[in-house]
Parts: structure tokens; C-alpha cells; sequence
């Protein structure tokens, strides 16, 4: 007779619960970023000085989220996207 699978045995990432709202802000920001940010209202929406510290945030919270779905945690993961995102925009 086969065991039963452990209850507590963690399934697929993106069939997880405590997945599910990381994925949501990911499809969110991506949608944001290209679907809106293709719009002509978005053109000068943030001054040009405090758009590369928008930039900045975006993509952090971004590595955050998609750290948090793929295990790849940290802080550091975060602050190197931003950085990025940073220098690049």
C-alpha cells in the first residue's frame, strides 16, 4: 500500500499560497511597466530627478518579489537590481 504524501511537504512554487501574492506584484509591476508605461500620460509622470529613485524602487520591490517565488532571498539581490536599474535609466 503507497504512503500518503506528507500534508506538510511543500507543492510547486506557483501553486503555493505565500506564492501567490508575490506573483500578483510581479504581473502587476510588469503590467504597469509595459502596458501603462507605454501610454502618452506617462511621459514626464515623475519629475526627472525622482525618476531614476522611482526606477530604483520599482526594480527592487521587483527583485524582492520574484526572490520570494524563486527562494533567492535577500536584501542584496534586491539593492543590486536597483542599483542597476539606477545606472541604466
Amino acid at each position: 500500500m503507497p504512503a500518503d504524501p506528507d500534508p506538510d511537504a511543500d507543492p510547486t512554487p506557483l501553486a503555493s499560497r505565500r506564492y501567490a501574492a508575490p506573483a500578483l506584484l510581479v504581473l502587476g509591476i510588469l503590467f504597469g511597466l509595459f502596458v501603462l508605461g507605454a501610454q502618452p500620460m506617462a511621459v514626464n509622470l515623475i519629475p526627472a530627478l525622482r525618476d531614476k529613485l522611482a526606477h530604483a524602487v520599482v526594480f527592487a520591490v521587483l527583485a524582492c518579489a520574484m526572490g520570494l517565488i524563486s527562494g533567492l532571498r535577500g536584501w542584496r539581490m534586491a539593492l543590486w537590481v536597483g542599483a542597476i536599474a539606477l545606472l541604466t535609466f
